[in-house]
């Protein structure tokens, strides 16, 4: 049934959460011939919502397909159309990558999504819009525990393009962050003074995106450097400047329920990193062994500089790396995204009872509840 099945994919944005996410799998889907389209997050969508003088929705109109895929619904017109979509007979999907229950003051996304009076938009929606769809799509198992508590659930981790593993990668003695405060506004402060040592023994950090004079001060710098902002297209190929990643999390909720993207980007280029113990990062530390974990300042220093010092060591890493990376990729899994979608199809029809997977792979399966 999934080679007929017809899917309309809603990214949120050209960005990489919309890419990773939805994007790349889908376009790989639709060349294997599936009937798959995929609307562009920069022009109107093609679902209309109608809406009465109080803004409840009394009707709704959608292309004719059997699976709508949407990704993480902030407004409240489209939640309540939810609800009419699946009563006509409609399988609708949601994608959720990050807790939106509990994102940092200082993330920029907080004042777009922070409910308010009179406001049309905020994080309530989207975990209203959980409870109403059919099926939720999660990038981690904590993220079923705040979206799919109802066992209406699937994790599908992130997954790199095959293509970064085709990019140059030249080792040297060079660490960074490949990030930005913007949407990691504390993290880096869990290296203490790390970086201060580091520069003291004559390595210079570099920060793999915009200047940010805040990252100085955070890690206790005068001096640093910065690539500059790079469009998503060059992201890739800038992290595999470095010889060594940095990965820092904090200890938060939100970042609980962080996937493990960012480690797998930098072993995709060959970069082998240095990573905070969150509960993703560390599963695939242990599953690719081309990282290590730090939990203080003194570990982010001693690990960092073991790498920058031991090139021997560097070099067997970043082998390993790209060598796990190569069963990472969204090629090689972008079934599992039609295998969901089917499972979604197949509930909303009712030839399916609510049903958690969390991972199926062999020797992998952690839970599967049906």
């Amino acid at each position: 049934m999934a080679d007929n099945l017809r899917i309309q994919v809603y990214p949120a944005d050209k960005g990489g959460c919309g890419r990773y996410r939805l994007i790349h799998a889908a376009l790989h889907l639709q060349e294997q011939g599936h009937n798959i389209q995929i609307l562009d997050p920069d022009k109107p969508m093609d679902i209309q919502v109608m809406v009465d003088a109080s803004e409840n929705v009394v009707d709704v109109q959608a292309p004719d397909c059997d699976v709508i895929v949407l990704q993480r619904i902030t407004s409240k017109p489209h939640v309540q159309a939810i609800d009419l979509l699946r009563a006509r007979g409609y399988t609708v999907v949601m994608d959720v990558d990050d807790d939106l229950t509990c994102i940092h003051p200082s993330n920029k996304a907080f004042q777009v999504l922070q409910p308010g009076s009179g406001k049309r938009m905020g994080w309530h929606y989207n975990t209203m819009a959980a409870d109403k769809v059919t099926m939720m799509t999660v990038s981690t198992r904590s993220l079923l525990g705040v979206y799919a508590k109802h066992g209406r659930g699937i994790v599908l981790d992130n997954y790199i393009p095959a293509r970064y593993l085709e990019l140059h990668h030249v080792d040297q003695d060079r660490y960074g962050w490949p990030g930005s405060l913007e949407s990691h506004p504390d993290d880096l402060l869990v290296v203490g003074s790390a970086a201060q040592q580091l520069h003291a023994d004559g390595y210079p950090f570099v920060q793999v995106g915009p200047y940010q004079e805040e990252v100085g001060r955070q890690l206790r710098l005068t001096e640093m450097r910065a690539t500059g902002g790079q469009p998503l297209r060059l992201w890739a190929a800038t992290i595999s400047t470095l010889g060594v990643g940095w990965a820092p999390l904090s200890d938060t909720r939100f970042n609980q329920s962080k996937s493990r993207l960012k480690p797998l980007e930098m072993n995709a280029v060959g970069v082998p990193y240095v990573a905070s113990p969150r509960a993703e990062y560390a599963r695939m530390t242990a599953e690719g062994g081309a990282g290590l974990l730090a939990n203080k300042p003194r570990d982010w220093y001693r690990q960092t500089k073991r790498l920058l010092t031991d090139h021997s060591l560097r070099r067997d890493m970043s082998a390993q790396a790209r060598e796990y990376a190569a069963t990472q990729t969204v090629e090689e899994h972008s079934w599992r995204w039609l295998e969901a979608w089917q499972h979604a199809y197949d509930l909303q029809n009712g030839k399916l009872t609510v049903k958690t997977i969390i991972d199926t792979r062999p020797g992998r399966v952690v839970a599967k509840v049906g």
